[in-house]
């Protein structure tokens, strides 16, 4: 089962930063996360700036594995959720997955 968490405090990294003398400060915004797609589909994650939505995609990621000596390798194109549980600072979006090469 593959277990995907969004925290608000991670989101910092994406937030909009203003470059002064050469630092980069993350600005004081009132991120919130929200989630879309549905049961059929699959669901994913919004990340809006107050009401203006900010991230936005169609999966949450796509993701190459493989085993240590790499004579095994499979690729999870598009992944999303089945379920998801959460707030407007925390989703986490969970889906059993079977792996057929492994």
């Amino acid at each position: 089962m593959f277990h995907f968490s969004f925290t608000k405090a991670a989101l910092v990294a994406f937030s909009i930063c203003q470059i002064f003398s050469g630092n980069c400060l993350a600005q004081n915004t009132s991120l919130r996360l929200q989630t879309a797609g549905d049961t059929l589909n699959g669901f994913y994650v919004n990340v809006y700036e107050g009401n203006q939505l900010r991230i936005t995609r169609s999966e949450e990621f796509s993701i190459k594995l493989f085993n240590l000596d790499l004579s095994t390798t499979a690729t999870i194109d598009s992944w999303k959720g089945e379920k998801w549980t959460g707030n407007d600072t925390l989703i986490t979006l969970t889906r059993n997955s079977y792996i057929k090469e492994f």
